[in-house]
């Protein structure tokens, strides 16, 4: 029997070595942040806004650790559900130097906390 093969979703890409996977910065946005509409902002409920693109180098992008949490109703989440809602991932360039650029990210008044995500090792 023939075997079908999944395509991944839009905008994964296989890593071949370490050196494919660009490096990171994990952070946790405070309560009440989220990501804006348009890429390169974040806005509070209170209406704050925080645009970030220029703090980041070109072709860096902020994503959600988990997106199907953060599009969910915030009433409808558990208490851990709501905290997992609120992890992002700062996806920069692959020449970039996450390490130089969390001391700007932790000043940012949108983040909690901050850390350079581990690179994984790949077999």
């Amino acid at each position: 029997m023939a075997t079908r093969r999944r395509m991944p979703p839009p905008g994964f890409a296989h890593a071949t070595s370490p050196a494919d996977i660009p490096p990171c910065i994990a952070a946790t946005l405070k309560a009440g942040w989220r990501l804006a509409g348009e890429a390169g902002a974040v806005e509070s409920a209170a209406g704050e806004r925080l645009d970030y693109a220029a703090e980041l180098p070109a072709g860096s992008r902020v994503v959600y650790t988990v997106s199907t949490l953060a599009a969910a109703d915030p009433a409808r989440l558990s208490a851990p559900e709501r905290e997992l809602a609120r992890h992002v991932r700062i996806i920069l360039p692959r020449d970039a130097d996450a390490a130089k650029i969390l001391a700007g990210v932790r000043r940012w008044a949108c983040v909690e906390r901050a850390q350079v995500a581990p690179q994984p090792a790949l077999p």
